[in-house]
């Protein structure tokens, strides 16, 4: 390990199409250092040819250099080393396909975390965000990605949405669902003429995105990683999750399976499907449960694993999936989420089973409370409730069902927006009388 300190370059015996030289040890994995505590990785030709003169370094952000780890974050003793990558001397995730040129509008945590790992894979990406202390942190020391999962930082440019020059093929779009309409609008001057936007949202906004630009011209993106927007120039990436493309006529086509290739380069489970408004629907339920645990200040694995509640977080849920299957969509389990589960007259051990293996992923993840609350606790701003669960009772209307829990929530969260109502356990009793009382009424 002594001689992975010097600054000479000694040939990589690691093998694949890339290879990385880094100290003291090389890796391909999944064509990235998965190790913070490295410096960061430069590719090199395996033919041992040399190569080629760095180029000088973008203005406003300093590389990282050959046996430099980098800088430790302020304030921090102990923990990751973060890696510098600027696009100069950006790397290729191992059989990830060819280069693409996209923007993302929306660089907090799904569009940051995606965004900084394509740019880290390769790719030519452009960071579009409407939070101009944001913008400025990402031009001038690049974008910061931390947590359990990775920790390194990228150099790419980054506009506010009047100010983007050129046009692109592909728009990954992530900012919260109730500015979906706004943003999709604001993209319009940058959208190619053939191009297309992917909704990597939460929320069944690809419905909003199709009136604006063209139902074929909008792809569906499911994603349940757990990530946080701290500070401007900052994202925190706490757990991996379920990410699922597709064609909202459920379609196989070229342009969806350059999609998954791409975004198999954030995370290699990535797929396509058939049926996205499956795994739309199915997020949408949860969705619905995670938005009542924000009501307090327990996590959200905490709250699915109180017996005193697990009930009527299964209501909730059961409301959604009722809605979905009325308009003849199937819903799609991921990640410990069982919809077949939750349906009327299933065994209660198969539903509390698919409950406890939701408790386990989330555990699994250093991101305990959702963004919900984030939104009501933390930056005190208001959520998506309405762009998300208040979309919910108009289209179960349109089927003759109706959603009590469902709107008593959207009632809930915006009485904790005004500051009517505090976050505490004494709401999910509130939603628990409400669905009992319900209940009784129908047995009647």
């Amino acid at each position: 390990m002594a001689a992975s300190t010097r600054r000479t370059t000694r040939p990589c015996t690691a093998s694949g199409p890339w290879r990385w030289r880094r100290r003291g040890r090389c890796s391909t994995g999944r064509g990235a250092c998965e190790r913070a505590a490295h410096s960061v990785c430069v590719p090199h030709r395996a033919s041992g040819q040399p190569r080629r003169s760095r180029p000088a370094p973008r203005r406003g952000v300093r590389p990282a250099r050959r046996g430099n780890p980098g800088r430790r974050r302020a304030g921090v003793r102990n923990g990751p080393v973060l890696r510098l990558e600027p696009r100069d001397h950006r790397r290729r995730a191992a059989g990830g396909g060819g280069h693409v040129r996209l923007a993302v509008v929306g660089a907090g945590a799904i569009g940051g975390t995606i965004g900084a790992s394509l740019v880290r894979a390769g790719h030519d990406v452009t960071f579009v965000d409407a939070d101009v202390d944001h913008v400025a942190a990402i031009r001038t020391s690049g974008l910061r990605i931390e947590g359990p999962i990775d920790a390194f930082r990228v150099a790419a440019p980054a506009y506010v949405p009047t100010e983007v020059p050129g046009t692109f093929e592909t728009v990954l779009l992530c900012v919260k669902a109730h500015a979906t309409a706004a943003a999709t609008q604001d993209l319009l001057p940058f959208l190619a003429t053939d191009g297309h936007v992917v909704s990597a949202q939460n929320g069944l906004n690809e419905l909003v995105i199709a009136t604006i630009v063209g139902r074929q011209r909008t792809v569906g993106c499911f994603v349940n990683f757990g990530a946080d927007y701290l500070e401007p120039g900052v994202i925190h990436y706490g757990g991996r999750g379920a990410v699922v493309l597709g064609e909202l006529d459920g379609i196989d086509t070229a342009r969806l399976r350059s999609l998954v290739t791409m975004f198999r380069q954030f995370d290699a489970d990535a797929k396509g499907s058939n049926n996205i408004w499956g795994f739309l629907w199915a997020k949408l339920a949860v969705g619905s449960m995670i938005f009542a645990t924000a009501l307090t200040d327990e996590g959200i694995a905490a709250c699915y694993d109180m017996p005193a509640y697990r009930p009527v977080f299964t209501a909730i849920a059961r409301e959604v999936l009722a809605v979905a299957e009325a308009r003849e969509v199937s819903p799609e389990p991921f990640d410990g989420f069982d919809p077949s589960a939750f349906m009327p007259g299933v065994p209660q051990e198969v539903t509390m089973r698919s409950l406890d293996d939701m408790v386990a992923f989330n555990r699994r993840s250093a991101k305990i409370h959702s963004g919900v609350w984030r939104d009501l606790a933390v930056r005190k701003r208001r959520t998506e409730v309405d762009a998300q669960l208040g979309t919910i009772p108009g289209l179960a209307a349109d089927v003759g069902r109706e959603t009590p829990l469902v709107s008593r929530i959207v009632e809930m969260i915006h009485e904790v927006e005004h500051g009517l109502r505090t976050r505490s356990l004494e709401n999910l009793r509130e939603l628990d009388e409400l669905w009992r009382h319900g209940a009784a009424e129908e047995g009647s």
